[in-house]
């Protein structure tokens, strides 16, 4: 494992819960086990599904994983980088778009979306 952090999207914890992340990705698993950075936003997202609603068990041990990982609350510059960035491809939301900036800030990221950049 190496040094650095890992801002993770709520589509690749999602993905890890399900068991849908290649079991040749160890990196995943290694990150997972260490530490992971996750925004405020994924918070949100990963916590707020709505089979939650219905499945208390379920809830808890969500609340358990994210309760691991250190969370990135927006900050003035976080917002003023999303708010920057533009991008001519079909980055659609302002998650997708922080995870992009999220190197700049000194974290690489994972979105179930993209590679690993």
């Amino acid at each position: 494992m190496d040094d650095r952090n890992y801002l993770i999207d709520t589509n690749v914890l999602v993905y890890y819960l399900d068991g849908n992340i290649p079991p040749e990705n160890a990196l995943i698993d290694d990150i997972f086990r260490h530490s992971f950075i996750v925004s405020i936003i994924t918070k949100i997202e990963f916590l707020g599904w709505s089979e939650y609603l219905v499945d208390s068990q379920a809830l808890e041990l969500a609340n358990e994983f994210i309760g691991a990982a250190d969370v990135v609350s927006l900050t003035d510059d976080i917002v003023d980088a999303v708010i920057d960035y533009r991008s001519p491809s079909t980055v659609s939301n302002a998650s997708s778009r922080l995870y992009h900036r999220c190197h700049g800030l000194g974290a690489a990221g994972y979105s179930g979306n993209q590679e690993r950049w």
